[in-house]
């Protein structure tokens, strides 16, 4: 196996969150608590370029991403801020790299295709809608039919789980047996502490673990193991002197590699077996 990086990306601000549409297009939300702003780049993993780069909305820092599309960026805003509730829809092209259309009164649901479904909340109830992903006009009026929203929820929520993620698990001693067994023996030179988060891919192990350093803190550590020779084959470091254990440090997408680095960082490598 061969790991070939293809991009680094480190703004040094906390990243927040990591989406890839289909296109392979890593859209990377970026928050700096203390200035009170959010950023956003899209880096085209085929290309390596950046489509966008540390980019601001008019809101600064009371916006979050509510989908990404091939072709859109959906965004809302808050009720209140400090407050979870979301309000509205604004819709970015990454086409024309402007806004496109807000809708202050409908609060998003979901997107299937080219639909976005949303609601608003009336009394007692709320209110379905259709709106055109491209435009924000009104589609269909769905009524209060919550079962039919739910039905084509859980159809679209079945095909994300097969779209080609692959997270790592905490190893257990006996449901993965051979995979503990392999890692624990390859890194017995370590003082490991906690538990191993691995995944299982075309022969490798990808393992995430946490060794002591001397004055107590901990490095996060992340390699493959070759379970044909029993051997490590690839290392990095993702947070060094920390006082406390981190998951999801990793995540395999496709034949890509995202390695989380200190918070502020990520490494993606393309996996060329």
């Amino acid at each position: 196996m061969k790991l070939k990086k293809i991009i680094k990306h480190d703004e040094g601000r906390q990243i927040w969150r990591l989406l890839i549409n289909q296109k392979n297009q890593l859209l990377v939300e970026e928050r700096d608590i203390n200035t009170k702003s959010v950023f956003y780049s899209l880096l085209d993993l085929n290309s390596k370029k950046h489509l966008l780069k540390s980019h601001q909305f008019e809101e600064k820092f009371w916006i979050g991403i509510e989908a990404f599309t091939d072709d859109v960026l959906l965004l809302h805003k808050f009720v209140k801020p400090d407050m979870p509730t979301h309000k509205g829809m604004i819709a970015y092209s990454l086409i024309d790299k402007k806004v496109k259309w807000e809708n202050e009164r409908l609060q998003f649901l979901f997107v299937k295709e080219k639909d976005i479904y949303c609601f608003s909340q009336k009394f007692e109830a709320k209110e379905f809608y259709i709106i055109d992903l491209a435009s924000g006009e009104i589609k269909e009026i769905l009524g209060s039919d919550f079962n039919k929203v739910n039905k084509i929820k859980n159809q679209i929520d079945e095909v994300n789980q097969s779209a080609g993620y692959i997270f790592p698990e905490s190893l257990h001693p006996i449901r993965n047996e051979n995979a503990f067994n392999i890692v624990q023996k390859v890194t017995n030179k370590y003082k490991v502490k906690g538990s191993f988060d691995a995944l299982e891919f075309k022969g490798y192990i990808f393992v995430n673990c946490h060794t002591e350093n001397k004055d107590g803190t901990l490095n996060n550590n992340f390699q493959i193991v070759d379970t044909g020779s029993n051997k490590i084959i690839f290392e990095e470091l993702l947070n060094k002197k920390v006082n406390s254990i981190f998951v999801d440090s990793f995540f395999i997408k496709d034949d890509f590699l995202f390695l989380l680095i200190e918070k502020s960082g990520v490494n993606i490598y393309r996996i060329e077996i």
